[in-house]
């Protein structure tokens, strides 16, 4: 039995990546609004900026390497 993945398995895995990557940066929206409704302490709101910018910078890679997946190309990363 091989273990490599099809290409349609890989889009299904970025697609998922993609859709829970959205998920989570929408709840560390929130979790930010209701931290400063709520007056939470400073680096508590940190925190939740920078877990927030990490997750944005993600989701935009996974978005990336999906559109060059379901055009057919390698991902930029390849040629580095």
């Amino acid at each position: 039995m091989k273990n490599e993945i099809t290409n349609k398995e890989h889009i299904e895995f970025l697609r998922s990546l993609v859709r829970n990557g959205e998920v989570r940066l929408v709840s560390y929206k929130q979790l930010l609004e209701t931290a400063y409704k709520e007056k939470q302490p400073e680096f508590f709101k940190s925190h939740l900026r920078e877990l927030k910018n990490i997750e944005d910078s993600l989701l935009k890679s996974y978005r990336k390497e999906l559109e060059y997946e379901n055009q057919g190309l390698n991902p930029p990363y390849c040629y580095k």
